[in-house]
C-alpha cells in the first residue's frame, strides 16, 4: 500500500535519519520507506518544490 508523507513528516523523516547512525538505505529498510521517494524529496532534479520547501524550514542535511 502506498503512503504519502507531508512536507512535515517528510521533514522530521530527514532529521531522524541524519541524527542516527545509519545510511539512508538502512534507515530507509528499518522505518518500510521508499529509498526512491527519500533522495526524491532530496533531489532538486525531480522535485525542487519539496527541495525549496525544507530550505525554507531550515533544514540542514547530508547524504550518506
Amino acid at each position: 500500500m502506498r503512503k504519502t508523507h507531508s512536507l512535515e513528516q517528510w521533514r522530521s523523516i530527514i532529521e531522524e535519519q541524519q541524527a542516527s547512525d545509519l545510511t539512508i538505505t538502512e534507515f530507509c529498510q528499518q522505518h518500510a520507506l521508499s529509498k526512491t521517494s527519500f533522495y526524491a524529496v532530496l533531489t532538486t532534479n525531480n522535485t525542487g518544490y519539496w527541495m525549496s520547501c525544507l530550505k525554507k524550514m531550515h533544514l540542514k542535511f547530508t547524504i550518506r
